[in-house]
């Protein structure tokens, strides 16, 4: 570069080289764009809310707080309602002592199962106010062969209901009522312990002397043996299908327990 000197002196130049030494350096612009999306903070929330389970939240409260006409209350009652074996033996014990009377009404003729056609004589017995039957005969059967279909499902005794079968039936699911029995205690040191054993043997010498009157037709499966059998085969696929949804339904319940208590529903 020149290097300048008073105009009465001579010139000074010096020479200076420029060169690269290797090194490179490029430029480029990166980064992120936001932009705001109510859809998408609206499906956010909503996958938040469920997942903490806010929606079952806000069910209850509804339920068992804000529903008119007392229902909120009665709800709420029933929700902390206990639980106990001694309370629920005693409903079932109450409801299989109904249900006997209600079994023996079918059985007319002491065969020990209720059949389609003991339950379409009962519909026969009601009428409307203008005398003609309440139901008829074709939905008597259909009503019949769905309870069949449903409650039997003791392949000993196809296409028809022995009173475990019926009372299981008009109890629910709760528990059946062969368990039931197996899981009662004998009460012998109870002072009304011989008086209760001989009304039953008492009833018991009635029930025989009735029997003698009436003729006992044959079982279901030896009038009917190809519809027997299909009812067996169904009844079997039922079962296994019921096994499957109890060991569902038991790996719920187990969970559950752990969450919650167990003495209230």
């Amino acid at each position: 570069m020149p290097t300048y000197a008073p105009r009465w002196s001579s010139s000074r130049w010096e020479l200076s080289s420029r060169y690269k030494q290797g090194v490179m350096v490029n430029m480029k612009s990166s980064g992120t764009i936001y932009t705001f999306n109510i859809i998408y903070l609206i499906q956010a929330l909503v996958t938040g809310l469920v997942l903490l389970k806010v929606a079952n939240t806000i069910a209850d409260f509804v339920a068992f707080n804000l529903l008119p006409g007392g229902q909120s209350h009665v709800l709420a009652n029933k929700r902390a309602e206990a639980v106990s074996k001694k309370s629920e033996f005693a409903e079932m014990g109450l409801k299989a002592a109904l249900a006997a009377f209600q079994f023996g009404f079918f059985d007319r003729d002491h065969n020990g199962t209720v059949e389609a056609i003991d339950i379409c004589r009962a519909f026969a017995n009601i009428e409307g106010p203008d005398g003609e039957p309440t139901v008829k005969p074709e939905q008597a059967h259909a009503i019949a062969t769905a309870i069949m279909e449903d409650a039997d499902t003791d392949n000993g005794t196809a296409g028809a209901l022995d009173f475990s079968e019926f009372m299981t039936c008009i109890d629910g699911d709760s528990i059946a009522f062969k368990d039931f029995l197996t899981k009662l205690q004998t009460r012998a040191d109870l002072e009304d312990y011989e008086d209760c054993l001989a009304s039953y043997q008492t009833q018991r010498k009635v029930v025989q002397h009735e029997k003698t009157k009436v003729v006992k037709r044959k079982s279901f499966s030896e009038r009917h043996p190809s519809l027997a059998s299909s009812m067996t085969h169904n009844s079997a696929v039922k079962q296994a299908s019921s096994m499957g949804r109890s060991l569902f339904k038991s790996s719920n319940a187990s969970e559950a327990a752990v969450d919650g208590d167990v003495n209230h529903i």
